[in-house]
């Protein structure tokens, strides 16, 4: 399979993403186990997450047209992938961690998921630069930024009321429909 295609297909599901994130958000209402705030921080982390996979998918097509060495490409991508991973990683843990950290209704395990993945990324960047497979280390920079974006998709997915399981009858709340043994007519009797 050629790289490029990868990269492309890489930046195509960045744009799907963030497309679906957004639609999504603006239709389906939150559910109750989710705040407002968490949604918006949800929202932005896929957004940031999709501009930055976006961004560092097509960078090394783009500096491919330099004509530099066969490896020289990567690793100059991956030194504009550390700067824009900086810039995601300094909006997601000074601005956004903050925030999802003061939420009641934060998810510990997507908080914990999406940190270490972010994190992980710029690693593997690193070790683009300084390594020895500098295409297997980019491709898992890519991976792992869209391992974190779709760890927060699937969090955002699972706060919409679809999915609230655990909701109980109340004021404002729709009860489940019970049938009970009057409402069931047998063989035509009233």
């Amino acid at each position: 399979m050629d790289t490029a295609t990868v990269l492309i297909g890489f930046a195509e599901i960045a744009i799907a993403m963030a497309g679906f994130t957004t639609i999504a958000t603006v239709i389906v209402r939150v559910s109750d186990r989710t705040s407002h705030n968490l949604l918006a921080i949800r929202l932005k982390t896929i957004l940031l997450f999709s501009m930055h996979l976006i961004v560092i998918s097509v960078l090394p097509v783009a500096l491919y047209q330099l004509d530099s060495g066969p490896d020289e490409f990567w690793r100059w991508s991956a030194m504009l992938s550390m700067a824009s991973g900086t810039v995601v990683l300094y909006i997601g843990f000074l601005h956004l961690l903050p925030l999802t950290l003061r939420d009641d209704k934060n998810s510990w395990w997507q908080t914990i998921s999406v940190s270490t993945l972010g994190t992980m990324s710029i690693l593997t960047a690193a070790l683009t630069i300084a390594g020895a497979n500098p295409v297997f280390w980019y491709m898992a920079t890519l991976s792992l930024v869209l391992g974190g974006s779709l760890t927060m998709l699937v969090g955002l997915i699972l706060s919409f009321p679809v999915f609230d399981v655990h909701r109980t009858a109340g004021p404002g709340k729709d009860a489940p429909a019970e049938s009970t043994a009057n409402d069931i007519k047998v063989g035509g009797n009233s």
